[in-house]
């Protein structure tokens, strides 16, 4: 296989981080690099020349400075557009590539942004609206795997022997379970406060529902599992299913990891699905965290490799360092809840690169792409249209090379009130993406 020499001044982790996902990842090319430019002048392979000058050989791209730099500190962004593209880092002088892929890709991959002041929602966490790729236009789409399919075009003109590749696009089901009952096992105190809170505002249909259930004459709605069960082995797809085990508290209504139903239903999911943690509101608490770990491991017999945070509540590099610290190895709360899009730039997973610290960690990222609760609740989307902006973005996908993840909840699929009519999207979109898979 023909390897690609790349010459760069100075070889640092950020270089190498970016590098290997561009190269490794995305384009699947042997690659070695130089700080040497006799090695570079004399090498009679296909080269990149990834500095500040030009050499007169190879495909030049402009190296600007901060991706040699470390630490933080507020970055001019120089945006720009390349064949109608918008991009970052932007040269505007006459080279192969006239941006610094290079820097643009790890400045959103490294989620730099999120570790410089920010203004944040109610909750803490960093709006989309705050992020670079809204606010040039560029959140909808994996701008990152577009712009490295484009370079990689330019490669092959120039080296013909060069066999680019490009990532399978893959599919994934991830479903929180914030609550897996609406009212069975929650004791009388919880569902008589919940009754009366209901009847205050006036809603007898839920007086029926919460009856009914807790008299077994209907299912309770939550109780989606069997129908999720069936439905995945349908489209022979495994999903992940990530169980919230926290204390009770104003954003925690779960039931105790440790009640006997807690128990049963781990159980019986774990004949279909991969279980994962879903860490609590209040587990950017190192202590909480922990606890919270100790009674999944009571549950599974071992610790988590996959988490997800409640309310995508992510802070960098705190949350990633505690998950770390705890021996998780996977994490899928790459993605805002309030908008579809792609939060790193792109749908391919990825390690995280800690900033703090300046190195890749072994913490693998897993990007969901749209929620839920975001297309009902905050665009307002009737079932059909869902289920429209959810095919366009798996096309994104597939055009692109990734992993398409979204994130639903057992509770989504209930079919009633402002629920009615998703299971059908939930089940058209298991459709759509299991096509491709082989």
């Amino acid at each position: 296989m023909t390897k690609l020499l790349i010459f760069t001044p100075e070889i640092n982790p950020r270089i190498k981080y970016i590098f290997n996902f561009v190269f490794t990842n995305l384009l699947q090319l042997d690659f070695l690099i130089t700080d040497e430019k006799d090695a570079f002048l004399s090498f009679e392979g296909p080269v990149i020349n990834y500095s500040p000058y030009p050499l007169g050989k190879g495909v030049w791209i402009q190296q600007q400075s901060f991706i040699t730099e470390s630490g933080l500190r507020p970055v001019e962004l120089k945006p720009g557009k390349w064949k109608d593209l918008p991009v970052l880092f932007y040269t505007g002088s006459a080279p192969d590539l006239p941006f610094d892929l290079f820097s643009a890709s790890f400045y959103l991959l490294s989620r730099f942004e999120e570790y410089l002041p920010f203004e944040p929602d109610i909750h803490g966490r960093f709006p989309a609206k705050e992020s670079v790729a809204y606010k040039q236009g560029f959140l909808e789409i994996p701008v990152v795997d577009i712009w490295v399919r484009k370079f990689g075009q330019i490669l092959k003109i120039q080296y013909s022997d060069l066999v680019i590749g490009k990532p399978a696009f893959s599919f994934m089901s991830s479903l929180d379970v914030d609550q897996a009952w609406a009212y069975l096992n929650k004791g009388l105190l919880r569902n008589l406060g919940g009754g009366i809170k209901f009847l205050f505002r006036g809603d007898m249909n839920d007086l029926q529902r919460r009856l009914g259930t807790l008299l077994k004459t209907r299912k309770d709605p939550y109780d989606t599992f069997t129908y999720l069960k069936d439905l995945h082995k349908k489209y022979d797809v495994r999903p992940i299913l990530f169980i919230q085990v926290g204390k009770y508290g104003k954003y925690d209504k779960n039931l105790p990891g440790k009640h006997p139903a807690m128990q049963k239903l781990v159980k019986e999911v774990d004949s279909f699905a991969d279980i994962g943690i879903h860490p609590s509101f209040r587990s950017d608490q190192f202590n909480e965290l922990d606890w919270e770990l100790g009674v999944y491991k009571s549950l599974k017999g071992n610790l988590p490799e996959k988490s997800r945070q409640h309310y995508i509540k992510l802070r960098f590099p705190k949350t990633y360092r505690n998950l770390l610290k705890l021996g998780v190895k996977e994490d899928y709360s790459m993605g805002y809840p309030e908008m579809p899009g792609f939060r790193a730039g792109t749908a391919s997973p990825h390690y995280f690169y800690d900033l703090g610290e300046e190195k890749e960690t072994e913490l693998r990222i897993f990007p969901f792409i749209l929620m839920d609760t975001c297309l009902n609740e905050k665009m307002q989307l009737q079932p059909e249209q869902a289920l429209s902006l959810i095919k366009e973005y798996i096309n994104k996908v597939k055009k692109a090379g990734g992993t398409f993840i979204p994130l639903w909840h057992n509770s989504s699929l209930c079919e009633e009130r402002e629920w009615k009519g998703w299971q059908n999207v939930f089940e058209e979109m298991l459709a759509e993406g299991s096509k491709s898979l082989v």
